[in-house]
């Protein structure tokens, strides 16, 4: 029986970092269940040697979009991609769900396309849209109990909404590297070492609009 659940959220290939994250956490494979959210590789100077890191750690991971990409290069490693192949879309068990992109509303998990679960952001009703400022964050409608824990939103940084956690806190962009530990509630960082690359620029049409409105959510605040 593992004491611990750890969640770890996006990492893209800044593999000095996670490393100190593991050392903070204090890890052990034989007492902790440790489950990465997705996006290992890409942007970030080190994803070999995250590749090679997380598969000693004996946990398990997540598909990420970037995973999901790197399986349709023609040109990609074969052990990575036999790797990868292995990856399951979502995890859930009696205590949590883990899913990388995000969760549709009205959809089961086995039946959600792979687009969904790896690179949703918005709902827009149908999943044709996933990442729109027209449409509001799809945790928002999300009505079950169990707690969800994401990844692959870097613009939100560390974020909670109700009983929704997402992980990717930016740290290829300079940000931080999370964790979160279920059974404590418990919040682990380890700020980046440097930016490794340029954040994108993010919601291109109405940002501003979009970023107060979705604060005034976040915080719970009377939308005008």
């Amino acid at each position: 029986m593992k004491k611990r659940t750890i969640f770890i959220g996006d990492i893209h290939g800044c593999f000095d970092e996670l490393e100190l994250l593991i050392k903070k956490l204090n890890y052990s494979a034989k007492t902790d269940r440790l489950i990465f959210l997705g996006d290992l590789i890409n942007k970030g100077p080190k994803s070999a040697a995250v590749v090679d890191y997380v598969q000693s750690l004996k946990a398990e991971v997540i598909l990420g979009n970037h995973e999901l990409a790197y399986l349709k290069k023609e040109n990609a490693k074969k052990n990575w991609q036999k790797w990868f192949e292995t990856f399951p879309t979502f995890i859930e068990d009696e205590n949590f769900i883990a899913v990388h992109g995000g969760i549709a509303p009205g959809l089961k998990l086995s039946e959600t396309p792979n687009k969904i679960l790896t690179r949703l952001r918005t709902w827009d009703g149908s999943g044709n849209e996933v990442n729109s400022p027209q449409h509001l964050p799809w945790f928002f409608s999300y009505k079950n109990i169990k707690p969800v824990f994401f990844g692959h939103w870097a613009a939100l940084g560390f974020v909670q909404y109700k009983n929704v956690t997402g992980l990717d806190s930016g740290c290829v962009y300079g940000g931080e590297l999370s964790a979160w530990i279920l059974e404590t509630s418990e919040l682990v960082q380890i700020k980046a070492k440097k930016c490794y690359e340029e954040a994108e620029a993010g919601f291109s049409l109405d940002q501003k609009w979009y970023q107060e409105k979705l604060k005034a959510v976040l915080s719970q605040k009377p939308l005008a």
